[in-house]
């Protein structure tokens, strides 16, 4: 019982490192919390295709994945915008839209989630799912 008890404490312990943020990991990706009123206005009040991506400041997968995200939105700001969103500072909306990892990226189209994946992708698959999408 005693090693099921440390390896609980342990675990935990493990959890809350890779919750928790320093001062200078805030200001990597800042975004202000929401509610879940807010997301569903702003995405449906966009008449471009809307790229949202669910990350975390602490997530390494995301900071992966955002020079590719970034990357498209340059190449594409004509036809979509990005919302960026900080899971630890809109826990709400990332709960109500059924967050299961990070990274998670949704695609909207006419306010309409026409698309998502969870995890990396590449900058081409990218790509590919925004003209997709954009007719």
């Amino acid at each position: 019982m005693l090693l099921k008890n440390s390896t609980i404490i342990l675990l935990l312990a493990l959890f809350a490192s890779c919750n928790s943020q320093n001062s200078s990991e805030k200001n990597l990706r800042p975004v202000k919390g929401m509610s879940f009123d807010d997301y569903l206005n702003h995405i449906k009040s966009n008449n471009k295709l809307v790229l949202v991506d669910f990350n975390a400041t602490w997530c390494g997968p995301c900071k992966l994945l955002k020079p590719v995200v970034d990357s498209q939105i340059k190449k594409n700001a004509d036809k979509v915008d990005l919302f960026d969103i900080d899971v630890d500072l809109s826990p709400v909306v990332a709960t109500a839209m059924n967050m299961k990892g990070s990274p998670l990226l949704l695609l909207y189209k006419d306010g309409k989630e026409v698309w998502r994946t969870t995890g990396l992708i590449d900058e081409e698959d990218l790509a590919d799912k925004i003209n997709q999408f954009d007719n």
